[in-house]
């Protein structure tokens, strides 16, 4: 929340602190940039996709543990970031980049508690370390299907409305864009969303199709469900509140 709900709120540097404005800063550093360029020219253009570039990115992370968080990104930019974007023009290489980091923030959960330690949550989603178990029974979780529009808190502050229809997830964002996924029931008080599409630029690029989330129904609050959720495959969870009126 994802990130969404939690996809899309592990999305929580876009508009903030990201890899994006790191890079700027670093790039302002010629000297730097230019001995990681010059080093590097004899290599042949990258021929990994997105994924596969996160995918070492993210082993990189994890082996930058002892460093202090902005060594950890500086490790990641010179032995990836900085040999991929050369071959890209320049007018394209801000915009890669940003992608880059949504996805990024999705794929690997060390880049999503390191985004956790440099940003502010004003939402009330909550990464925890294990998924919680659920409190409630069979009857009171299916109840949740009595409801068909809720809202959430994205980690921004803004609200999210959210429709569920004939299996069909459907968030309303301020902007006017929305993201489509399919619902369905895993067991009494668990149930997945799978994207389809979107057109709204982060969830875009935080998501492709055939991404699934796993969320648990915990608690029923006033006027609202304790919720968890996961990133399938990922092992990142968080906590947060679904609304009803």
């Amino acid at each position: 929340m994802v990130s969404g709900r939690f996809f899309y709120n592990l999305c929580r540097t876009c508009g903030k602190l990201s890899l994006a404005v790191i890079l700027f800063v670093f790039m302002k550093i010629k000297i730097f940039f230019l001995i990681i360029v010059v080093s590097f020219r004899s290599f042949g253009q990258p021929t990994l996709d997105r994924d596969s570039l996160i995918t070492q990115m993210c082993e990189t992370l994890k082996e930058s543990s002892s460093l202090s968080d902005t060594l950890k990104i500086k490790a990641v930019m010179g032995k990836h970031l900085f040999i991929y974007l050369n071959y890209l023009n320049d007018s394209s290489k801000m915009d890669e980049l940003r992608q880059i980091d949504i996805r990024f923030q999705r794929q690997c959960k060390e880049y999503g508690e390191l985004i956790d330690r440099l940003s502010t949550q004003k939402g009330d989603w909550k990464r925890v370390a294990v998924k919680p178990g659920t409190e409630l029974k069979h009857d009171a979780c299916l109840n949740f299907l009595k409801y068909k529009n809720y809202y959430y808190l994205s980690s921004d502050g803004d609200t999210v409305k959210l429709t569920i229809d004939k299996n069909v997830w459907t968030d309303h964002f301020n902007d006017g864009t929305y993201s489509k996924l399919k619902f369905y029931w895993v067991n009494d008080c668990e149930f997945e969303i799978e994207f389809i599409e979107s057109d709204n630029y982060l969830r875009k690029q935080f998501s492709k199709p055939g991404d699934k989330y796993k969320y648990q129904i915990i608690q029923k609050g006033e006027k609202y469900y304790f919720m968890s959720a996961e990133i399938v495959g990922t092992s990142q969870f968080m906590t947060f509140k679904m609304y009803y009126d």
